[in-house]
């Protein structure tokens, strides 16, 4: 990382880099967030037409493409530019590459693999899910596949893994989405065994620069735990794919992958969990750290959890202070009067009738337009009498995404990790706007979607 330790501020295409911390121990950790440039938007009030149905107008008419930013040389999207330094830098040898990710559309990527695969010998394992039946969804880019395939031959190993949820019946007892997003480097720096990881909201993917994502970047020593449980997570992945695994063995593979990891009273800086295998341990950790919190700090684009829901109104009721960032727009249904007809929330409802703090923030994303930006972040930042702790990761904070999915989930109590999401926080949340004061808040209701109706949140107080 010798480029990021030239500068003390780094501004890349909308991606704010902090001064990486002092590494110890062999062990460096940093969070990077996106962030898109869209400076030149149009809110319009206007409620489109779509074949005739009336439908929510986008918050904004542009979108965050390339035109965009200010400056082409500046075009890196926040998984590149870590990467970049890692797969430039002389003194770091190649051995073993594993990609876990749900999508992977990154040329620049690709094409940083071939030039190292010309003098380093290692091997690439690619796990991506399984495409639906009638080949609806493409999860992996041809150009991309097709370099990869050309400069690795018979060392590119792919595997297609889950049941294609969106578009195919799945059996229940099958895990749906294979929806981790993960890059895995092993290698020696300076002659020393290194493992590197790059994982978090964001899908390996171009569109990283369109989205409000979170990444955490780390690096330990091979062996270390947080070592292990990579490497577990990929192997029980690759193993799936050779068959329809159910839940059951899926657990019991990665609980004899990670069985013989050394047990340290001190919790780590940050520890990896494997879902659906570690649902339960994972959601133990969030729900008592909800429960013993002072302040709770949220920023997801998706929450239909009950459990967490109703946590999170029993902290706001013995005085925590919450606050909650999205740009789920149908959420917006939550705070019309109490004579319209509210959205089914997934039992969240009344998590939004407390006195907790909701701010919005404005994308152009309505969820039919994959191409829009969005906020595509998913963190709770707990902050309680113990200290803080960062609970993070792939999955979007859904009952069924824990239980149903391959997800990469994260616990993180590094204090530089905590103060990076704290700050992108407090950054976003000024940026937001409450409810009642959404431009063109035009707010379709689960009714409305019926009936072909719009209703407008009233004009704030």
């Amino acid at each position: 990382m010798s480029a990021l330790k030239k500068l003390p501020f780094l501004m890349l295409a909308g991606v704010m880099l902090a001064a990486c911390p002092k590494e110890e121990n062999g062990q460096k950790f940093e969070a990077y967030f996106s962030e898109p440039h869209c400076p030149d938007y149009n809110y319009s009030k206007e409620i489109t037409q779509n074949n005739g149905e009336k439908r929510l107008t986008k918050f904004g008419n542009a979108y965050c493409t390339k035109s965009d930013f200010l400056d082409p040389a500046r075009e890196k999207t926040m998984i590149d530019q870590p990467l970049r330094d890692i797969m430039n830098d002389p003194a770091f040898k190649l051995e073993q590459m594993d990609i876990a990710s749900y999508l992977f559309y990154l040329d620049d990527f690709s094409q940083m693999v071939c030039e190292r695969a010309k003098h380093d010998d290692f091997n690439v394992r690619f796990i991506t899910q399984r495409p639906s039946k009638n080949m609806i969804r493409d999860y992996v880019g041809k150009d991309t596949m097709k370099r990869l395939k050309a400069c690795l031959g018979k060392r590119l190993q792919v595997t297609e893994v889950g049941c294609d949820v969106f578009f195919d019946t799945c059996p229940e007892s099958v895990i749906n989405t294979m929806h981790t997003k993960l890059i895995s480097l092993r290698g020696t720096r300076n002659g020393k065994p290194v493992a590197l990881f790059f994982g978090g909201s964001g899908n390996i993917a171009e569109k990283l620069r369109n989205n409000f994502d979170n990444v955490d970047f780390m690096q330990v020593p091979q062996g270390s735990p947080l070592d292990v449980e990579h490497r577990c997570m990929v192997d029980t992945m690759a193993a799936a794919g050779h068959h329809p695994w159910v839940l059951e063995k899926i657990k019991e593979t990665y609980r004899q992958c990670t069985e013989h990891m050394a047990n340290d009273d001190k919790p780590p800086a940050v520890d990896a969990y494997f879902l659906p295998a570690e649902r339960n341990r994972y959601l133990k950790k969030l729900i008592t750290g909800i429960h013993s919190a002072t302040e709770i700090k949220a920023a997801v684009q998706v929450l239909a959890d009950q459990n967490i829901c109703i946590a999170l109104a029993h902290a706001v009721k013995r005085g925590a202070k919450v606050r909650f960032l999205t740009d789920n727009i149908e959420y917006l249904n939550n705070f019309l009067p109490d004579k319209a007809i509210l959205a089914d929330a997934s039992d969240c409802s009344k998590f939004y009738k407390t006195d907790a703090r909701f701010r919005f923030l404005e994308t152009n994303s309505d969820f039919t337009d994959i191409s829009g930006n969005t906020l595509h972040l998913r963190y709770f930042i707990i902050n309680g009498k113990n200290g803080s702790t960062v609970f993070t990761g792939s999955s979007h904070i859904k009952s069924g995404a824990f239980s149903k999915n391959y997800e990469n989930q994260y616990i993180i109590t590094d204090p530089h990790l905590v103060g990076q999401y704290n700050d992108n926080f407090d950054a976003l949340w000024d940026r937001a706007l409450p409810p009642q004061q959404m431009p063109n808040a035009y707010v379709i209701s689960t009714y409305a979607k019926e009936h072909q109706e719009s209703f407008i949140l009233p004009d704030a107080n």
